[in-house]
């Protein structure tokens, strides 16, 4: 009896880290390449603990079939990198805009390396990119993906068939919302390169013997830098409402 219990607990427990594991690959803070394989393996390993006992009762018993059994763990894998599929897509909308900004601004080619991905980037992505995961954890919003990550079980019961074509509809959903966010977030250096741009083609025609690009490209790139630095902190604001209303749904409300 106890033997059937002990492997009655393994098994209800690997079977919810195959879906919190998979979903910690992918999630901002937790996926970069700075923090090592062996900490992320110990961060899943400690919160599929803690999660195990609270949805346990919506677990499935253990299938007598081998094959039935791999077929269940895939389903929580597949379910895991849905859900952390879904957080890096929401975070996408900051990569566009910092490569929205970065061309209007004249620093397309400004190349740093990136400290979260250990490899090279382009600099005002890169930087929205590590202020968005400082807020993050500042905020506690790295609190509520883990609560998504709980919550799915009230979504996706364990056993039961996948919706794949529900999960191919939100990321589509997902991924628009992101790109149109970040269209609006680059929106004041749109306008000012516009504005800008319009003003440099009237004095290459007014001054024909002018070098308007030597002339330029300082003065666009310091009111670039200028104009987002007075512009980040509602830019911020507004990316952590867009990024807590898309994981709300799958943490069950507030």
């Amino acid at each position: 009896m106890l033997a059937d219990l002990l492997s009655l607990d393994v098994y209800k427990f690997l079977l919810v880290f195959a879906r919190l594991g998979a979903m910690i690959m992918f999630l901002p803070g937790f996926a970069g390449a700075i923090l090592s394989a062996r900490i992320r393996l110990i961060l899943a390993l400690a919160f599929s603990l803690l999660v195990a006992p609270v949805v346990a009762p919506t677990l499935p018993g253990i299938p007598e079939n081998p094959a039935d059994l791999v077929v269940l763990l895939v389903g929580e894998v597949t379910i895991g990198i849905f859900l952390g599929m879904i957080t890096q897509f929401l975070l996408v909308a900051l990569n566009l805009a910092g490569t929205f900004m970065a061309f209007q601004a004249g620093m397309t080619n400004a190349f740093i390396q990136d400290p979260v991905t250990e490899q090279q980037g382009s600099l005002l992505p890169s930087f929205l990119m590590n202020v968005a995961l400082v807020l993050i954890f500042a905020t506690d919003l790295h609190h509520l993906m883990l609560r998504a990550a709980a919550g799915s079980y009230s979504l996706f019961i364990p056993g039961q068939p996948l919706p794949m074509g529900d999960f191919a509809d939100s990321l589509t959903h997902t991924l628009g919302r992101a790109f149109l966010l970040g269209m609006q977030l680059a929106g004041p250096l749109v306008v000012f390169a516009l504005v800008f741009n319009t003003g440099l083609g009237l004095m290459s025609r007014l001054m024909p013997q002018m070098q308007v690009y030597f002339v330029a490209i300082p003065i666009q790139v310091m009111a670039g830098i200028g104009l987002l630095a007075l512009t980040l902190p509602p830019l911020m604001a507004w990316f952590l409402r867009f990024l807590e209303d898309g994981l709300l749904p799958f943490a069950g409300g507030r």
